[in-house]
C-alpha cells in the first residue's frame, strides 16, 4: 500500500470517529470507497418511481389519504369546480377505483384522516368560497370506503380546517387548524382525544407549538410529533421549521425551533424505515418545494435526494404503503394554459412512490 493510500485511509477512519458512534449509524449508508482506497461522503438518495401520471380521479389538493385494509385511499379534496365528497381505493397505486362518487358527508377539502379501531374517519375541513363558506367540525366514520355513519355532526372542538387527525396511544387526536377562511383565520393551538369520535376531551387550548395550521403530525418512536406549518397570532403569520413532541399529549418538548429545512407549511410527514420523513410543501413567496429530508431523532434532519423529477408540490398527502412511501396529487407553482389560452388551476393526478 502506498504512502497516499496510508494516509487517505488513516483520514476517513479518523473522520469516522470523529463524528461519533450515532452519527456513523445514521449515515453509514452515505459513505462510500473512492479509487484512492478512502471513503468519501455519498449524498443520501431515494428511489422515485412515477406510478401514475394521470390517476382517473380529478387533479386535486387539500384532499386527505389514509391506508386502510390494504389498500390506499384518497377522498375529496379542492379540484376545478365545486368541491367533491368521493371516495377512491388502490392496491397498487396505479388501478385506482371510485368506491362512491357521493359520501353521505358534504363536499369538503382541508379535511384531516386517521386509521382507528378498524375504520377511515374524516373531521372537519371546509366548503365554499370567501364570500360564502362552511367550516365543520363533525366526525364519520367507514368501514368500506361505501357506508359512511356520524359519530357526531358537531363535535365539542370547534369547527376547523388545515388542522391534523392522528392515531395515537388508541385514540385520536385533533391538533390546531384555522376556524375561518378571512381575517385572521381563527388559528387554534389546541389538542384534543377520542377514542370513538363521539366522546373528544380537551387536552390543552394553548399548546406551547402556538396557533397554526398546515402543519404536520405523525407518530414516531412511541411519541407524537408536530413538524412545521403556519403559526399565526396578533403579530402576523411565519412559517415554522419548528419539530415537537408528545408522549401523553399534555406536555409537549421543544425538539428544535429551527430544524435544517426551510420553513414551510402544507408539507407532509411520515415514519418509514426508521426515520421521520418530510416531503415537499409550500415556503411562501410563490415558492413550491419538492425536497425530501430526514431524521432519526427530530433535531437533526438530512436531506435526500430523490432518482426522479419529483415535482414541486404542496397540499398534496402522503401514506406509507406496500414497504414504500406515496406522494398523491397537490398542486403545483403554476398554473398550466390550455389551447384555448385559459389557464387551469394546475392541480396534480399523479402518484409517486419513494423506497430503496
Amino acid at each position: 500500500m502506498t504512502t497516499t493510500n496510508k494516509l487517505v485511509r488513516l483520514s476517513a477512519l479518523l473522520l469516522i470517529f470523529a463524528c461519533g458512534k450515532e452519527e456513523l449509524a445514521d449515515d453509514s449508508a452515505s459513505l462510500e470507497p473512492n479509487n484512492l482506497g478512502g471513503l468519501i461522503t455519498k449524498p443520501l438518495s431515494i428511489k422515485a418511481e412515477l406510478i401514475e401520471k394521470e390517476a382517473p380521479f380529478d387533479g386535486r389538493a387539500f384532499h386527505a389519504s389514509v391506508v386502510h385494509d390494504e389498500k390506499m385511499w384518497v377522498i375529496a379534496g379542492d379540484i376545478i369546480g365545486p368541491n367533491p365528497n368521493d371516495v377512491w381505493q388502490s392496491k397498487d397505486g396505479q388501478e385506482w377505483k371510485l368506491v362512491n362518487p357521493n359520501a353521505a358527508f358534504s363536499s369538503r377539502s382541508d379535511h384531516a384522516i386517521t386509521a382507528h379501531d378498524g375504520k377511515m374517519w374524516v373531521t372537519g375541513g371546509r366548503n365554499g368560497t370567501l364570500l360564502d363558506f362552511e367550516i365543520f367540525n363533525d366526525v364519520w366514520s367507514s368501514k368500506d370506503g361505501q357506508t359512511w355513519e356520524a359519530a357526531t355532526t358537531e363535535a365539542v372542538f370547534p369547527p376547523r380546517s388545515r388542522h391534523t387527525l392522528t392515531t395515537f396511544n388508541g385514540r385520536m387526536w385533533v391538533i390546531g387548524g384555522a376556524g375561518s377562511l378571512t381575517g385572521n383565520q381563527d388559528f387554534k393551538a389546541d389538542v384534543w382525544a377520542s377514542g370513538d369520535g363521539s366522546n373528544w376531551t380537551s387536552f390543552l387550548q394553548n399548546a406551547p407549538f402556538g396557533k397554526r395550521a398546515d402543519h404536520t403530525a405523525l407518530v414516531y418512536d412511541h411519541k407524537l410529533w408536530v413538524i412545521g406549518g403556519y403559526v399565526k397570532d396578533e403579530l402576523g403569520g411565519d412559517f415554522k421549521n419548528d419539530v415537537w413532541y408528545t408522549e401523553d399529549g399534555s406536555s409537549w418538548i421543544l425538539a428544535t425551533p429551527n430544524a435544517d429545512f426551510t420553513p414551510r407549511s402544507s408539507h407532509t410527514a411520515v415514519t418509514y424505515n426508521g426515520y421521520m420523513w418530510v416531503i415537499a410543501g409550500y415556503a411562501g413567496n410563490a415558492k413550491f418545494l419538492n425536497d425530501i429530508w430526514r431524521s432519526k431523532d427530530g433535531i437533526t434532519w438530512k436531506k435526500v435526494k430523490t432518482s426522479n423529477d419529483f415535482r414541486s408540490r404542496a397540499e398534496h398527502t402522503s401514506v406509507v404503503f406496500n414497504k414504500r412511501f406515496w406522494a398523491l396529487a397537490g398542486y403545483p407553482l403554476i398554473s398550466n394554459p390550455t389551447k384555448t389560452g385559459i389557464y387551469t388551476s394546475g392541480y396534480y393526478s399523479d402518484v409517486w412512490s419513494f423506497g430503496n
